[in-house]
């Protein structure tokens, strides 16, 4: 298996990236009951990815964390 990097995906798309969601049980959970995410799991690290991601549409700078 090879391991795909940020910028392969990027290079990939062709478009900038707005963040990385990391792998988080959470987001399955969430989706199982019917929760928003955000709503389900406040503190977990996919959601704060997609707050951080949120900001950066909002052109609110926030740096892109890999974790």
């Amino acid at each position: 298996a090879t391991d795909v990097t940020v910028d392969d995906v990027m290079d990939t798309a062709g478009l900038p990236l707005l963040g990385v969601i990391p792998e988080d049980l959470n987001v399955t959970l969430a989706a199982t009951f019917g929760s928003p995410l955000i709503k389900y799991r406040n503190r977990c690290s996919a959601a704060k990815a997609c707050r951080r991601i949120a900001k950066r549409i909002q052109g609110i700078p926030e740096p892109i964390a890999l974790r």
